[in-house]
């Protein structure tokens, strides 16, 4: 009993240290105050009232860090325009619901593993998704959309839109692509041109182009690339070498290769943890199989 009670020792310290971090977090950073909510949801909303009333989808700015900035494709603010028909203060409440929703969502794919390991990693990355959610940042719903789809028949949908809005998440079609799905990597790249060219419809020369203050990008867009650059050859060497480890290495390189970095982030691992490497085997179609 003795010696048991000794092997638990460090895995108390670990959970310990890990709550310890959750409440210092949630007690300094005050990530749930009411001035915080909706911070992002107003990037969306603003550029879709920008769009009902005829002004430039993407103007000039004098802060580009600011959390009301749009700097996303087109056609998630033209998504937007029938919802300004509504309350904002309505339309802002579903949204953040919805991703609240996601965010619960994966929080359960990552404790239904039932392990330590996983409890720790609920307790480091919860209060960041809910944080996301909060303040209606779209993030948190796209994770959670190709965590629930990726080795479904929605999945490069998934990964075309989740890489119009982000890009880097462009790597899951490479996952496709090492599977020879060739069909589904395939359409996940033209769902992405697709959506990002709606772009081109408007006038980019104000798009905003800074990176986050706290991202590789920018301090050094050279330092950026080349480590996105080593980032892709170790994952393209691991799926190679290591096929059950192919779609963590897409989730690897698709939480790093992101311009405007940030802790949730690592969240693109979240699918790998759903689906343990490769997807079951489906029956393909009659068009994925010509």
């Amino acid at each position: 009993m003795r010696a048991r009670s000794v092997r638990l020792i460090p895995q108390i310290i670990v959970v310990g240290l890990l709550v310890a971090y959750v409440a210092l977090y949630l007690f300094f950073s005050s990530p749930f105050d009411e001035g915080s909510r909706g911070a992002d949801f107003s990037a969306y909303w603003e550029a879709a009232n920008r769009l009902r009333l005829g002004q430039p989808l993407y103007p000039h700015l004098v802060d580009q860090q600011a959390n009301d900035v749009y700097r996303y494709a087109a056609w998630f603010a033209l998504a937007w325009l029938p919802f300004t028909a509504l309350s904002r203060n309505v339309v802002e409440v579903a949204w953040i619901g919805l991703l609240m929703v996601a965010s619960a969502y994966l929080l359960y794919v990552i404790l239904r593993e039932r392990t330590l390991a996983a409890a720790c990693l609920a307790m480091l990355i919860g209060p960041w998704l809910i944080e996301n959610a909060w303040v209606g940042q779209v993030h948190t719903l796209l994770v959670a959309i190709l965590t629930l789809t990726l080795d479904r028949r929605a999945g490069p949908l998934a990964v075309g839109i989740a890489a119009s809005l982000k890009l880097s998440p462009l790597a899951f079609a490479g996952w496709y692509a090492f599977q020879r799905q060739w069909y589904r990597a395939a359409l996940a790249v033209g769902v992405f041109l697709a959506l990002a060219a709606t772009s081109l419809l408007f006038d980019l020369s104000n798009y905003p182009t800074d990176a986050s203050e706290v991202s590789l990008a920018s301090t050094s867009g050279v330092v950026w690339a080349m480590t996105t650059a080593v980032v892709v050859a170790c994952a393209l060497w691991i799926s190679a070498a290591r096929p059950r480890y192919r779609l963590f290495a897409a989730g690897v390189v698709a939480s790093v290769a992101l311009p405007r970095i940030h802790h949730i982030s690592s969240s693109f691992l979240l699918p790998a943890l759903a689906h343990h490497g490769e997807p079951t085997p489906q029956k393909p179609s009659a068009k994925e199989s010509e």
